[in-house]
């Protein structure tokens, strides 16, 4: 299994199930990630893996911070094994969470999350927010047309709403009619498209055998 992002916490613990091997930016995230058997410090973007040397790969959480994401996806499914999975997951860069993200400064994120999240040590050294990017690349209908692209089936998709999300609207209290009103204007206005709920999305992607 390759966790690509990894970061300082795996997502899942398999080490019983086979080998684990993580890649990130950053050395300090690695060197507190216990779950892993082998630890690579590189850039997603330009990291080459043996063709065909992972049966499961993970990506979560990460396309949003590259300004290439498509880079490291070509990379990825490079890597990937026949009857392998690629696991995605990402924010949906057309709900309004996405929006918001790519139109306002880092800075503003890690005042959110200090000021409604608790979270005091938020922004500094390895600690997230990280910076994003939010490249239309990743939206939900660019990641299944590069996935048709690049001869990989669609084994699972879905939504769901992010937890911090779900955490501040309820923070809001009676304010939260403002963003139900403003997610009914934006599902009106684009078809569906634009969600307050459908804010994460998730993909998993399999090369088929043969």
């Amino acid at each position: 299994m390759l966790e690509a992002g990894c970061g300082s916490c795996s997502w899942f613990d398999l080490r019983d199930r086979g080998r684990i091997v993580g890649i990130d930016i950053s050395a300090k995230q690695l060197a507190r990630n216990a779950l892993l058997h082998e630890a690579v410090q590189d850039d997603l973007m330009q990291r080459r893996f043996a063709p065909a040397s992972f049966d499961l790969i993970v990506c979560l959480d990460v396309l949003e911070h590259l300004p290439r994401p498509r880079a490291a996806l070509v990379n990825l499914c490079e890597a990937l094994a026949p009857g392998g999975l690629l696991v995605l997951k990402v924010p949906n860069a057309l709900s309004w969470k996405g929006i918001f993200t790519k139109c306002t400064p880092h800075g503003l994120h890690v005042w959110a999350y200090r000021r409604f999240l608790w979270r005091p040590l938020a922004g500094r050294e390895d600690v997230g927010p990280f910076r994003t990017h939010m490249r239309w690349a990743i939206r939900p209908r660019g990641l299944r047309h590069w996935a048709r692209e690049s001869g990989l089936g669609i084994a699972y998709e879905d939504y769901y709403e992010a937890w911090a999300q779900t955490r501040l609207r309820r923070r809001l209290g009676p304010l939260d009619w403002v963003l139900k009103l403003l997610d009914g204007l934006g599902r009106a206005l684009s078809l569906g498209e634009l969600s307050l709920a459908r804010s994460e999305y998730v993909l998993v992607l399999e090369r088929r055998r043969g």
